[in-house]
């Protein structure tokens, strides 16, 4: 047994010995493996920023046609994809129940007018009888200034003149009681007949119906609200896209932007179009703010139909004649340097740190709801991180933007979850004004730094330091900096077995 533990510890030196002296041998000796560099020359070109997004395909002008009187659907003149005209009959609502309605207004508007006639007659009879009394009353004056007559007889003749003037005014009054009333009639009799032309639901547009709502033998209710029966398209050799553009991006929109974009009922065919519009009210879920961009297209061959989907690609910058390198030169370090994605995930872990930590700080909340806040975020984090670490465009390409989207969503339901209402009203206005500042900094005109590695003629490595601009996801536009045109950038490495 003493024999077979000293041959055990004589062999575990040996080995020992052995791997001390591998560890010591020169690089050379350990391995006859070779690194081989990839490079790409830069070169002068194109650089196209673009901002993608996602909307429905929509007419420009779109009318949902309804009524505003309430029966049974008699008849239909127009269907699905009916091309129709301005002031064309739809659809007939049955117009018994109006055309009496007509008819009995009518009735009423001609009692109205014989009872002017009436009072005029009145009034005359009364005029009339007044003028007689008024000479009366001159004759009995002139009887009583004669003693003829009692002082009685000529108080009954005056008060017989007042009583027939207060007659006179009174047919007057009944007269312009008639002449209103006419009037009250026939606005009466108006708003029957034009209920009566409501039956015929007519097209308030040329255009083409895009939806049918109702059948023959419907009854439609306008009571509460008006009942949609059609809805037609004006022209649908232009159309309109919404799309929903986030807040990271919207400030490189402008109107005007070029825009493609394509559909997935016409694969491989591209369509263009402008922005026509950017709105101004932002659409907040979830804690994610996006915005409007209304883009406008021509649509003169009719492919593009309401309702598809369409991906929108916004050109927000373009420039000519760049000094471009491949966006992996950028993200490339040489062994023995940190790799592009250890820098970028941790800058991204960090930055997703500060940001987490900022909002427990603008919420306001206690040690206890921090402590279920970071833990219920770490996985999202971790998600997060993750995304940005394998995107493209390293941290600040679109993969980080989404993942970083993502990120907000799962904060802010989380958030929910723990903070009380109030703390959620402080976040809410704190992270608004930090939205407000507009911080992009990686947008900015004067670019941001980095730097490529330069495969010289004998194989070594030089680093230049350079400002990036714009890029298109592949690419990235080199403002400034120590790189010329022609020099070879490397974009990769790998290891090269020698034969040897």
């Amino acid at each position: 047994m003493g024999i077979l533990k000293s041959k055990v510890g004589i062999f575990s030196l040996i080995f020992l010995g052995v791997a001390v002296a591998w560890f010591f041998m020169p690089a050379d000796a350990q391995s006859k493996n070779q690194i081989s560099y990839q490079a790409k020359p830069a070169e002068k070109g194109t650089i196209t920023r673009k901002v993608s997004a996602s909307g429905a395909v929509d007419a420009v002008t779109m009318v949902e046609i309804s009524t505003e009187v309430s029966g049974l659907i008699r008849e239909i003149n127009a269907d699905f994809n009916t091309q129709v005209k301005e002031g064309e009959v739809l659809a007939v609502i049955n117009p018994q129940i109006f055309q009496s309605r007509v008819t009995q207004r009518r009735a009423e508007l001609a009692v109205a007018e014989a009872s002017i006639g009436i009072q005029k007659a009145q009034l005359s009879n009364d005029e009339a009888s007044l003028k007689k009394l008024r000479r009366d009353l001159k004759r009995t004056s002139k009887l009583f200034e004669q003693n003829n007559i009692s002082e009685a007889a000529l108080d009954n003749a005056n008060l017989a003149v007042e009583t027939a003037a207060r007659r006179v005014e009174m047919a007057k009054a009944q007269l312009k009681n008639a002449y209103a009333t006419v009037t009250m009639r026939q606005a009466s009799l108006e708003q029957a007949e034009i209920d009566l032309d409501r039956t015929n639901v007519k097209s308030p547009i040329d255009g083409i119906v895009i939806e049918r709502a109702i059948e023959i033998g419907q009854t439609v209710a306008a009571s509460l609200s008006a009942p949609k029966l059609f809805r037609i398209a004006k022209n649908l050799e232009e159309i309109e896209i919404e799309a929903s553009i986030d807040e990271a991006d919207i400030g490189n929109v402008k109107e005007g932007n070029q825009v493609s974009f394509t559909v997935d009922a016409h694969q491989g065919r591209t369509f263009t179009g402008t922005v026509q519009q950017v709105r101004l009210a932002p659409k907040i879920e979830q804690n994610v703010v996006t915005y409007t961009v209304v883009v406008t297209a021509r649509n003169d061959q009719k492919f593009l139909l309401p309702g598809m989907t369409a991906n929108v690609d916004i050109v927000t910058g373009v420039r000519s004649d760049a000094l471009r390198v491949p966006n992996a030169a950028l993200r490339f370090k040489p062994r023995g340097q940190k790799s592009s994605q250890a820098q970028s995930g941790g800058q991204g872990n960090a930055m997703m740190t500060r940001f987490t930590e900022g909002v427990i700080r603008q919420a306001g909340l206690n040690k206890e709801q921090a402590v279920k806040f970071k833990k219920a975020m770490e996985k999202p984090m971790q998600e997060a991180s993750r995304a940005m670490r394998q995107g493209s465009g390293g941290f600040d390409g679109s993969g980080a933007r989404a993942a970083f989207q993502k990120l907000r969503a799962d904060l802010s339901k989380t958030l929910e979850e723990i903070a009380t209402p109030e703390q959620m009203a402080a976040y809410q206005a704190a992270s608004q004004q930090n939205r407000n500042r507009g911080r992009r900094s990686a947008r900015s005109s004067n670019g941001r730094p980095g730097s490529v590695w330069i495969k010289k003629d004998d194989g070594t490595l030089e680093e230049r330091r350079v400002m990036v601009g714009i890029t298109d996801g592949s690419h990235s536009e080199i403002l400034r900096g120590q790189l010329k045109a022609g020099e070879n950038v490397v974009v990769s490495a790998r290891v090269v077995k020698s034969e040897t």
